[in-house]
């Protein structure tokens, strides 16, 4: 072995250090390298990573650079851990060995296919296994929260988080003050609770985009409000082992957002993240935005399966989220800090915070108009369903799309994927009816949607329903307004007749600009003409 010189960067401290560690190592090689060259580097270091939470449970900082690495790489990793034999020790791969030696304890944990990501968590853990069908799934919890559980508020995130709640509005005055809390909630009794909601998650996406990826899935408890979806291993936040009134009860800044999160989002995104971001991973941070959407939209789709108005809510509250300023003297709202190919670029000086309303709130309505653009033109004369309607449709209205999901994860497994190559997937699948200007294209999609920022207000003018001959004839302008001259939005149009009957889609029009005209064959009956009735397109309320 050759001992090599290297540079570290400075030691930083306070919050840098926490969410970024001492990240920067440059080796210096004795010549210049040649293109092709295989090299093996051996790095010896040190330092804490962890820190005491209080209550059984250790905060792990530094998720991603514990170890040397130049950025997520799909990797083969092989760890061995020595612990302390009253704690439990997971991490990422399948555990080969477990032993003892001189009172401590050793394990050893091999991937099982190249993965982006190593990482482990280590606590005073109850484990609670839970029944799937072919996943085994283990969650660790403590039997107490963490030290800062009853502080005034929680500290602020120390890490990029994966589906963090929204800790921006303020925490509406309570009536009363809440009484002290009693004791400090076990977080291990509802490990089952929290268990069933992940393996309820492997069951709803495996038939549709594909087996669950790993062997197992360990659902571990770390401190605070975040939570992190690594291969095989979450990182699953303290507060959803908690009900509602234990949260309120500790002083966290709650609010409607954040109980739905917690409640019906955080697991069952961590858990689809097994699929997008450790089983198929994104090409560069202009394209961390897909990984993230679709983890997002996929937890959202097994809430609309349970909740299908909770599901429009949630989406409602992103365009709200979209649509406010940051608090301070910044009075744009958030939707202007970029496109979703910013990726981490996103935050600045002028819009702290945006990465959360851009990336989850509008990366998960760019998949659901893609969806829905999917639904209505494969079926584009068909009768659809309200939202929660007890009936349902003759044949699945999402085949199209979770065929599109399926051929992603076998196309790209073990691989990096692009925005490109995220839109050929789609445009694969598109009808003849979606095509724009004659083409297979969803370039009017990129260019507009996933590289702007524009959130246009649609209504309609000029509406006119005529008979004619044996057929009812609706025409009328779509008035696509705060927006770029160029932006092409594809706008559902229903036709809505005087009885109870719902809504039937007639078309979608392309609206090109400012004023669109459009004509279509409408149902014989038909009274009104509805645009988007059951929201499709992100656009104002």
């Amino acid at each position: 072995p050759v001992k090599l010189d290297f540079i570290q960067n400075e030691a930083i401290e306070g919050s840098q250090l926490a969410s970024r560690g001492n990240d920067t190592v440059t080796v210096v090689f004795p010549q210049p390298l040649t293109a092709g060259q295989t090299l093996q580097l051996k790095f010896t270091y040190a330092g804490a990573v962890m820190s005491d939470a209080g209550g059984g449970l250790l905060y792990v900082g530094a998720r991603g650079t514990w170890f040397p690495n130049r950025g997520p790489a799909m990797s083969n990793f092989d760890l061995e851990f020595r612990y302390p034999p009253e704690w439990k020790l997971l991490a990422t791969g399948k555990k080969i060995s477990e032993s003892t030696r001189d009172g401590m304890q050793e394990i050893r944990f091999v991937s099982e296919r190249p993965v982006p990501l190593a990482g482990f968590n280590l606590g005073r853990y109850v484990e609670t296994p839970v029944q799937t069908a072919a996943t085994r799934l283990e969650v660790y919890s403590a039997r107490a929260m963490e030290a800062d559980f009853t502080r005034s508020q929680i500290p602020p995130p120390r890490s990029p988080a994966i589906a963090r709640p929204e800790q921006r509005r303020p925490t509406p005055p309570l009536s009363a003050p809440l009484p002290p809390l009693q004791a400090n909630p076990d977080p291990s009794a509802n490990a089952h609770k929290v268990g069933r909601n992940a393996a309820e998650m492997i069951e709803f996406l495996t038939p549709r985009i594909g087996p669950f990826p790993f062997s197992s899935l360990s659902l571990t408890q770390l401190p605070g409000p975040n939570s992190q979806g690594w291969p095989g291993l979450v990182f699953l936040s303290s507060y959803v082992f908690l009900d509602k009134s234990e949260r309120e009860r500790s002083r966290f800044s709650t609010n409607e957002m954040n109980d739905w999160v917690f409640d019906h989002v955080m697991t069952e995104h961590e858990v689809a993240h097994q699929w997008w971001g450790n089983h198929v991973f994104w090409d560069s941070y202009r394209d961390q935005w897909i990984m993230e959407a679709l983890a997002n939209y996929s937890a959202l789709l097994k809430l609309e399966q349970d909740d299908p108005e909770l599901f429009y809510r949630i989406l409602e509250q992103y365009r709200d989220d979209l649509l406010d300023a940051p608090e301070g003297a910044n009075t744009r709202p958030f939707r202007e800090a970029g496109p979703v190919r910013l990726g981490g670029r996103l935050n600045s000086s002028r819009f702290t915070g945006a990465y959360d309303p851009v990336i989850y709130g509008r990366g998960t309505w760019l998949i659901h108009m893609l969806r829905e653009l999917l639904k209505d033109t494969a079926a584009s004369a068909r009768q659809r369903p309200r939202p929660g309607a007890a009936a349902p449709p003759p044949r699945d209205p999402d085949a199209l799309f979770y065929s599109v999901l399926r051929g992603i994860q076998t196309r790209y497994a073990g691989k990096k994927v692009s925005t490109r190559d995220l839109l050929t997937a789609f445009e694969r699948a598109l009808p003849p009816t979606a095509a724009f200007e004659n083409r297979k294209s969803l370039d009017w999609f990129y260019d507009g949607w996933i590289n702007g920022n524009a959130i246009p207000a649609l209504k309609l003018e000029n509406v006119r329903i005529t008979p004619s001959g044996a057929r009812t004839v609706a025409s009328g302008v779509i008035v696509q307004a705060d927006a770029p001259d160029l932006l092409v939005t594809s706008v559902p149009i229903y036709a809505a007749g005087s009885g109870k009957e719902p809504p039937v889609l007639i078309g979608r029009v392309f609206a090109d600009g400012e004023r669109t005209e459009f004509r279509l064959a409408a149902p014989a009956g038909t009274k009104r003409i509805l645009l988007d009735p059951f929201r499709a397109v992100l656009r104002q309320p």
